[in-house]
């Protein structure tokens, strides 16, 4: 299966916007202007179609940013056949981040560019920018390496899943305004058709994941410490084993620390050993409480395996 490699996801992302608005705005017949109107920097849309490309711009800004975070939603499900699209989940979730950063900057843009009517209030404007201003913070707080080194990784993981509250917000907010975007019947079945599966892949991420995903179970059977804050962990299944290929990680939570989300290790096991096995060193809260509070004998629940050798 042919894999779409980060060089050629986004190309193709700004493709098919361009290539969709182009053709509905070439048959478009409606007007760009509103009463009132005006943008921050460009003063009051004129009637003419191709004088307002600012505000065609700021709503292009904006459906790219609505399927960016679609996608991404998507991404996060962890779903097998949307890792074989990427390559492996390694390499989707560096799509994943870098695109979170990018639909922030557009998101941004879409802020100076679209026009907003100051004389009339609808519950979508006030929408629109809390969304902004919260999506920005949660990207900020997921990406940015000083923040996460900063935060405890269970903290970190449940404001990322906010995330997709705020995403809602924001679609709410796009349906509450007046937009070219609905008007256009192309982009709008685009965009709006992609909203709908990044809503329903974070719903199912959130909320159902667990419900559908069978985790193996595991006890800790040795645990062997080394200098460098390095711990190597060896696990004995307690039914059936994991099927993985050298180079896979997983996803682990043991019961031996408070925070039960799963954390993402890479196996250093051979495929064919009878054990499973981690070697971990302390980078963050979550692999610091490992050295310390993880005993033999304790119980483990492992998700996977994730990852894919190029």
């Amino acid at each position: 299966m042919r894999t779409i490699k980060q060089e050629h996801y986004f190309p193709v992302i700004i493709g098919v916007h361009f290539i969709l608005w182009a053709i509905d705005l070439y048959f478009y017949q409606g007007s760009t202007t509103e009463v009132h109107s005006d943008t921050l920097f460009f003063g009051e849309l004129k009637g003419n179609l191709w004088s307002n490309t600012h505000r065609i711009m700021g709503e292009v800004f904006s459906s790219w940013v609505v399927t960016v975070f679609a996608a991404n939603f998507l991404m996060a499900t962890r779903a097998k056949w949307v890792e074989k699209i990427f390559g492996g989940l390694d390499k989707m979730y560096m799509i994943h981040r870098r695109s979170g950063v990018i639909a922030v900057v557009l998101l941004i843009l879409h802020f100076l560019f679209v026009p907003r009517d100051l004389t009339e209030f609808t519950i979508g404007k006030p929408l629109g920018f809390y969304a902004l201003v919260l999506i920005l913070i949660g990207v900020v707080l997921s990406a940015a390496p000083v923040f996460k080194r900063k935060i405890k990784y269970h903290k970190w993981i449940n404001f990322h899943k906010l995330m997709g509250a705020f995403y809602v917000m924001g679609i709410v907010h796009s349906l509450k305004v007046p937009t070219l975007t609905s008007q256009l019947p192309m982009v709008r079945v685009y965009v709006y058709g992609m909203a709908l599966i990044g809503i329903l892949a974070w719903v199912y991420k959130a909320f159902l994941y667990n419900l559908f995903n069978k985790k193996l179970s595991y006890t800790i059977s040795s645990i062997r410490h080394f200098d460098n804050d390095i711990v190597e962990i060896s696990l004995d299944a307690n039914g059936n084993q994991l099927v993985y290929e050298a180079g896979q990680f997983t996803f682990v939570s043991f019961d031996g620390i408070n925070k039960k989300e799963p954390h993402p290790f890479t196996i250093s096991s051979h495929p064919y050993d009878d054990q499973l096995r981690f070697t971990v060193k302390a980078l963050g809260d979550y692999t610091a409480d490992i050295q310390t509070s993880l005993k033999e004998g304790a119980q483990a629940k492992v998700q996977g395996a994730f990852g894919h050798f190029t």
